[in-house]
């Protein structure tokens, strides 16, 4: 909650722990809120000691999965974008296609010498898909008429030819923007020309290897 201090919430989790004590109900509590914890929490030991203490075999494998291939980026989006600046500068890479950059307390990605950044914030919105370009690739302009916080569209132009590139951003449970519908007109009005599309679509497919397929995820095939 805004305006709400750490003091506070530790009060409120104590009250509740005590209420459920009284209950003589079970409490399990993981605590990782510091900078770089979940990074470096040993996980293997997490598990191994709730076994040692009796935890319940549902509550064990309800643990299991949270921590199974995860990764947290606790502190570090300002620092992991600085690092991205600068092995795309110096890297052989012309382009970047970048979703749910760190932008701060603003809405949009702030400027970068040497790097043309293509961005649509709203008013309420902050960018969640933008393109990273560096100079002499081409012409490339952002196309407003098919671009929203989270579908960053432009046009590049290189000598005789023409590529659109499109940076998507879906949100994990549903597509709240319905931003698929969006790209999906932008993929009808410029018809067969070249197009390089990338993001991060939070949607899970057999065809990339996951057991179940995501409710409404449209898959485009070239």
């Amino acid at each position: 909650m805004p305006q709400r201090s750490t003091e506070e919430s530790l009060y409120d989790m104590m009250q509740l722990i005590r209420t459920k004590l009284t209950d003589k109900k079970l409490i399990l509590l993981i605590s990782l809120d510091i900078e770089g914890a979940f990074d470096n929490a040993w996980w293997p030991a997490i598990k191994c000691r709730l076994a040692e203490t009796a935890c319940p075999v549902n509550l064990r494998r309800l643990i299991d999965i949270y921590l199974k291939d995860r990764m947290c980026n606790i502190d570090r989006s300002k620092n992991s974008l600085h690092e991205l600046f600068v092995s795309f500068m110096a890297g052989s890479h012309d382009i970047v296609l970048l979703s749910e950059p760190y932008v701060g307390p603003g809405l949009e990605l702030k400027a970068i010498h040497g790097v043309q950044i293509i961005q649509f914030p709203s008013s309420v919105a902050r960018v969640k898909a933008c393109i990273l370009v560096r100079p002499g690739c081409g012409s490339i302009i952002g196309l407003t008429q098919y671009s929203t916080p989270s579908l960053c569209i432009a046009r590049l132009s290189a000598g005789n030819r023409v590529i659109y590139i499109a940076s998507v951003y879906i949100e994990p449970d549903r597509d709240e923007s319905a931003t698929l519908d969006k790209l999906d007109v932008f993929l009808k009005a410029t018809g067969d020309s070249p197009k390089i599309i990338g993001g991060d679509f939070n949607g899970w497919h057999p065809i990339w290897g996951s057991p179940v397929a995501f409710t409404g995820m449209v898959t485009w095939s070239t």
